[in-house]
């Protein structure tokens, strides 16, 4: 109950200094906060979410975004738990119904997803949907949220209904169009899913992966630059560890005071133009290894390594073909358990090696704690967070865990195939988590490592490339 007042004491506060940036300077702007102070946000007793009252005279949604980011907080969620899985049968809550089909949540009880809160309709309905770079749809589930678009103003049915099959699981719902609510800022006529029947756990998903121009679904990103509240299809993100549950996304902005010296741009490849089941975020991993506790690192993979790898929030686990599988495996002795998980001593969990995964050739390495990577199932009972695989290689969250990250989404670049920008030095490998970001404006995931020095969050994609412009503050 305290983390929940202030939380919405901090929102009000946002609102109020968001508000006094975004109208116009003097005495409007002056006299628009002081109504706003006065009125005050009102708290729904039954919904338990902000409302805030309208500014007479100023359409919020007509204003552009001067910061040229918008910042949302993301949290851990149990892939199983409860509130997620009442209404499901019992075969559904033992698929977690990835697009890969490969999950057992009941018996992966530390599973995770990330989530984000949504603002749908008029009045706002507030969602939770789960990040997921591996998608780009955006749908939520009746059965486990409070969207009704029977409540919202601004609602209205699109059709036809339509199946989406995701692996071994579907999901059955109706295209509606109603505005979303991104931090304070309103999208209209976003085009959704609203699942009626599904074996999907999740509450829904917001897809972050490149929307195809032929696709029913609005691509919210693309729409925040259409109404010009960001520079450019950029996002960064970052995850929560198993220490702590919460991150963040940032659209359109990276937060240079959790980085040193420049990101290091990872081409996405194959180029989005050539991809058959995409365009997604696949990237060339070009090392593999681990760091031992206490030792060294050791690298076990050829000079001339590469494997094609999926980096997608949306998955819980990570997917290696065997080969590469079977590295990681021998290095903590782990052994096959029930279905197609491994098992290894929990004792690992309290040790600080690494699992080592290496990009643009030693010029990036990111370094995942054991305890990162290694799941809790019962006492004593312990999984390796990765599983083998014989279709597309996946670093879910047990990878990104240890990173932040930017995607750019905009269009791609012209320049040379696997051309870099120079680098001064190798960046210095830390143990616990770096940054990425997501760039479909040049085709790119920058990643960096990880520090904390502060909070300076900048806005990007006022030209191509220029996120690796910016310089860490750390």
């Amino acid at each position: 109950m305290l983390v929940a007042a202030l939380s919405r004491l901090l929102s009000a506060t946002i609102l109020r200094h968001a508000l006094s940036v975004l109208l116009a300077d003097g005495a409007a702007a002056a006299a628009a906060a002081a109504a706003v102070a006065a009125a005050g946000p009102t708290l729904d007793d039954v919904e338990g979410r902000l409302t805030f009252p309208a500014v007479e005279g100023r359409d919020v949604q007509g204003l552009a975004n001067p910061s040229g980011f918008l910042r949302m907080p993301v949290s851990r969620h149990s892939a199983n738990t409860s509130h997620l899985t009442a209404n499901l049968t019992e075969r559904s809550i033992t698929e977690l119904a990835k697009r890969w089909g490969r999950e057992h949540v009941n018996a992966l009880a530390s599973g995770v997803v990330y989530v984000m809160d949504l603002s749908i309709g008029t009045p706002p309905q507030t969602v939770q949907v789960v990040i997921d770079t591996g998608a780009y749809q955006v749908w939520v589930n009746q059965s486990v949220t409070s969207y009704y678009p029977s409540a919202s103003q601004t609602a209205s049915y699109i059709g036809p209904n339509m199946t989406l099959q995701y692996g071994t699981g579907a999901l059955y719902g109706q295209m509606w169009s109603d505005t979303v609510q991104i931090a304070m800022f309103q999208v209209p006529t976003v085009r959704f899913l609203v699942a009626l029947f599904t074996t999907i756990i999740y509450p829904g998903i917001l897809g972050l992966a490149y929307t195809p121009p032929t696709s029913p679904f609005t691509g919210l990103i693309s729409a925040m630059v259409q109404m010009k509240y960001i520079n450019a299809p950029i996002f960064s993100l970052g995850l929560g560890s198993l220490d702590n549950d919460y991150g963040e996304v940032i659209f359109g902005g990276v937060n240079r005071a959790r980085f040193a010296d420049q990101l290091e741009p990872l081409d996405i490849w194959p180029p989005t133009s050539q991809q058959t089941n995409g365009p997604l975020y696949l990237v060339n991993m070009t090392s593999l290894g681990w760091t031992e506790p206490g030792g060294p690192s050791h690298t076990v993979t050829p000079s001339n390594f590469s494997l094609n790898v999926l980096i997608d929030t949306g998955s819980s686990l990570s997917y290696l073909p065997w080969d590469a599988f079977q590295l990681l495996i021998d290095s903590v002795n782990a052994v096959h358990g029930v279905d197609n998980y491994y098992v290894v001593n929990c004792k690992y969990q309290g040790m600080n090696g690494t699992f080592d995964f290496g990009f643009n050739h030693g010029k990036m390495v990111i370094r995942v704690p054991y305890k990162e990577f290694i799941y809790s199932f019962a006492p004593d009972i312990c999984f390796l967070g990765v599983q083998p695989t014989t279709s597309t290689a996946v670093l879910g969250s047990t990878f990104l865990r240890a990173a932040y990250g930017a995607y750019d989404l905009s269009a791609p670049l012209r320049r040379p195939e696997n051309l870099f920008s120079p680098r001064a030095g190798l960046l210095t490998p830390l143990r616990r988590r770096y940054i990425v970001a997501f760039d479909q404006e040049s085709d790119v995931v920058w990643m960096g490592q990880f520090k904390n020095c502060g909070d300076e969050v900048v806005s990007v994609g006022r030209a191509g490339l220029d996120t690796g412009n910016v310089v860490g503050a750390c």
